[in-house]
């Protein structure tokens, strides 16, 4: 199943690089790069580090643990670093071993707070991309989940049982209320970061194409793509520029800033924290098992 996702994740990746590639001008997107006015940039850290802050919070509330937050942090910027050099999303791989296993939070459980937090990403920039694109709020629908007679074995009925009981912490609605804002605070924070990218590149747009541009890349990342989402990353950043009058070269140039700025903060916080740990992804098999 991880190779099918890995050739996926490559032929998407190509495919989606040529079409970003396709009528750009090189030279001004070289041009337009090397005028890159730092300021901005050194500005737009701060919301960076406060999302990546409040992601590890948020992680921290849904495991429900006593983990302190500096192994916390350390564990989420691991799976940053192995999204970036591995392929098939094995980073969440990686987290699920580290706090399921070596941390002994559990296999399962880890699990379920995985797929929460990309849940309420997935709630929130869906609700971000259609406010923007409706220009009204919008209404939340209570969403039934109809199980049908299905016979599972007793290893899977107690595996499927920790796992449903992780979503307890759902029906405390203060949690609720605190994940559902971390989670919007998170979302601002990227915002910012990407309005001051733009504001380097001296790309005069309002400041709602840097959310419609969270919200689109972000969203789109869910499908298969290759190690550090190269090629699908540059195509949904282009893409969601477009509207808001940036030529495609611009376009690109943002797209190749951006993703080279956070492949290497995030990949390096991410080696500093494996060193930390003593993990190695490429010697430390068995955590792919998980």
């Amino acid at each position: 199943m991880k190779q099918k996702t890995f050739f996926l994740g490559i032929i998407f990746g190509i495919t989606f690089l040529l079409l970003a590639v396709i009528n750009t001008d090189l030279n001004t997107i070289f041009t337009l790069i090397s005028k890159t006015n730092p300021l901005p940039i050194i500005l737009g850290l701060f919301p960076l580090a406060i999302a990546i802050f409040l992601k590890t919070w948020r992680w921290r509330i849904l495991l429900d643990t006593r983990l302190p937050f500096s192994r916390i942090f350390a564990i989420l910027t691991i799976g940053y670093l192995v999204n970036n050099i591995l392929p098939a999303r094995l980073g969440e791989a990686a987290r699920i071993y580290l706090v399921g296993r070596r941390e002994k939070v559990g296999i399962v459980k880890t699990l379920a707070t995985i797929i929460m937090e990309k849940a309420l990403d997935a709630l929130v920039l869906f609700l971000i991309l259609l406010t923007l694109l409706l220009g009204s709020p919008i209404l939340s629908n209570n969403l039934k989940t109809l199980f049908f007679g299905i016979v599972l074995p007793q290893k899977w009925q107690t595996r499927l049982a920790v796992f449903l009981s992780s979503f307890q912490l759902l029906k405390n609605k203060r949690k609720i209320i605190i994940l559902l804002l971390l989670s919007l605070v998170i979302w601002l924070m990227e915002a910012f970061w990407n309005y001051s990218l733009l504001s380097s590149l001296g790309l005069n747009v309002p400041l709602s194409a840097a959310f419609f541009l969270a919200a689109v890349v972000n969203l789109g990342l869910f499908i298969p793509s290759p190690p550090g989402y190269i090629g699908v990353f540059h195509f949904l950043a282009t893409f969601a520029l477009l509207p808001f009058g940036v030529d495609k070269s611009q376009a690109l140039s943002y797209a190749i800033l951006q993703h080279g700025l956070e492949y290497s903060i995030l990949s390096g916080l991410g080696a500093w924290s494996a060193l930390k740990l003593s993990f190695n992804p490429f010697k430390e098999k068995k955590w792919k098992k998980n």
